[in-house]
């Protein structure tokens, strides 16, 4: 073999080996959360309990594509609880002031659940803007927020994304008449036994938990794919077939639904998510 074909052997060996190695900086460095409804407009005096909740593990679920970077592992099953601290500005602040270092609300993420929820505070009318972030080190005198983070943050990073915070904007109002009507607290399970997604909605409503349509949604990247949609029996009970064998982690949500009593009362049975399962 001639001289300058072995200069174009080893030439290629080295390209080849050069493509096989995977960038060091594609591999994701901050865990992600989504606080959700990114906008909402609450009416004070509908009945409604307006709650906002923060899933662990996901980049903004179902608002913007996942942000390279972001661990999207939930961390269930890890032994360890998660703390998410929220500042509130703008109408109804509970403190009057801009102050991280000593949050408006806080909720603890479970050490076998992904999500935790809060009740900020309602008002006759106004916006308020709440910054919800990971408290990593269980302290209040670290700030851990991206304090310079808008509601969108890929038109408004702040400073680093990915990072640990996500903001929501939520304007309030009043209904000036008809009467204030009733909400009804809804929660939904899931379990995956004998190849088979089954679970039940309840509620102290029956009209809440019966017929009720469950999606099942699938974490992938950080993504949540709809896997199926099922209408939940007269007592709440759902199932969907597992088909060949799925893999993964797994939750199911019941969207709010509202409607009008004959009495012209207004009456809302609450939206739910599952904890997120893993499969098998």
């Amino acid at each position: 073999m001639s001289e300058m074909k072995i200069v174009v052997l080893v030439a290629a060996v080295l390209v080849m080996g050069t493509v096989a190695i995977p960038a060091e900086g594609s591999h994701p460095t901050r865990q992600c959360i989504d606080a959700e409804p990114d906008f909402h407009y609450g009416v004070v005096n509908d009945g409604k309990t307006d709650r906002l909740r923060v899933s662990l593990g996901v980049s903004d679920d179902e608002n913007h594509p996942p942000k390279e970077g972001c661990i999207t592992e939930d961390g269930t099953g890890s032994g360890q609880e998660t703390e998410i601290d929220f500042e509130i500005t703008g109408e109804s602040d509970p403190d009057d002031s801009d102050t991280p270092e000593s949050p408006d609300r806080t909720c603890t993420i479970p050490r076998d659940d992904d999500t935790c929820r809060i009740t900020p505070p309602s008002s006759a009318g106004g916006f308020q803007v709440t910054r919800a972030w990971v408290d990593a080190d269980n302290s209040n005198a670290t700030v851990e927020a991206d304090l310079n983070e808008g509601q969108d943050e890929s038109e408004d990073p702040g400073e680093v994304e990915p990072d640990f915070t996500d903001v929501v904007y939520w304007g309030w109002t009043h209904r000036d008449e008809g009467p204030t009507g009733r909400s009804f607290d809804v929660r939904v399970t899931i379990r995956f036994d004998d190849n088979e997604f089954h679970g039940r909605v309840f509620s102290d409503k029956d009209r809440c938990f019966r017929y009720r349509i469950v999606t099942l949604r699938q974490l992938r990247d950080g993504e949540a794919v709809v896997v199926a949609r099922v209408k939940a029996n007269e007592r709440g009970r759902w199932f969907i077939g597992g088909g060949s064998g799925p893999r993964g982690r797994f939750y199911v949500r019941v969207r709010q639904h509202e409607w009008t009593t004959r009495s012209d009362t207004h009456a809302v049975c609450e939206n739910d998510r599952s904890p997120t399962i893993r499969v098998p």
